[in-house]
């Protein structure tokens, strides 16, 4: 599906493109989330964030995202 940069996305296109993505969250190498979905995922890094603000840890520089989709193959994130 190809858009030009003037036309909006409607909910239905994103949730179609984004169904099948699976993410997985490191921290420091250490895989600590695995198989997330998108909005699963946006719960975590919110936590993740907040964490941060709160107690220093863990920094965003840290934390690496990888995502799977099965059409796509791995996008690293």
């Amino acid at each position: 599906m190809v858009r030009s940069s003037r036309q909006s996305w409607s909910r239905e296109d994103k949730d179609s493109l984004m169904s099948n993505d699976q993410y997985t969250i490191s921290i420091k190498g250490k895989k600590v989330y695995s198989n997330l979905g998108v909005y699963e995922y946006m719960d975590v890094m919110e936590n993740l964030s907040i964490e941060f603000y709160q107690t220093g840890s863990p920094n965003p520089s840290d934390i690496k995202t990888t995502i799977y989709n099965e059409q796509r193959g791995i996008n690293n994130g």
